[in-house]
């Protein structure tokens, strides 16, 4: 479970619900998705963050600088990517998760206020909803991973 109140997130055991662990990532830890392929979860954080958290160890295990407070990300489930709404930097940052860095970042000139996002990886397609003014981009995934993207 992420707080975003206080920064933390908290682990517990599934069969007796008692918390385990405690990940104290200081700041707006908000929004968590779970990796089945690292068996990790995800969480952004803060003024810039993306936590990657071990379960079985209870602890964090990576940490992914950003220029400003992650919103939606959606992770790949046939690659190794993250794509990251940094609204407040105003781009979409593209994560290698097995790096633990940014690799890429597709400046958003048409529109603003990027939060919500889904990824159709089957057909390479990112949708990013913005609301200033209220616009709906699409970024060629598939295109992304040769050179700059369309949107």
């Amino acid at each position: 479970m992420a707080n975003d109140l206080d920064g933390s997130c908290r682990l517990y055991d599934g069969t007796s619900l008692q918390q385990i662990a405690t990940i104290e990532l200081n700041d707006d830890a908000d929004n968590i998705r779970y990796d089945n392929v690292s068996r990790r979860f995800w969480v952004g954080y803060g003024d810039g963050g993306l936590a990657a958290i071990d379960p079985e160890a209870g602890k964090q295990v990576a940490d992914v600088k950003l220029d400003a407070h992650p919103e939606s990300f959606q992770l790949e489930t046939k690659g190794k990517r993250i794509f990251v709404n940094v609204p407040n930097a105003g781009y979409v940052a593209v994560v290698d998760r097995d790096a633990g860095a940014v690799i890429e970042k597709f400046p958003l000139k048409e529109a603003r206020a990027n939060f919500p996002m889904v990824l159709d990886e089957a057909s390479h397609r990112l949708f990013i909803g913005c609301r200033n003014p209220a616009k709906l981009l699409v970024l060629d995934t598939g295109r992304a991973r040769r050179s700059r993207p369309s949107i």
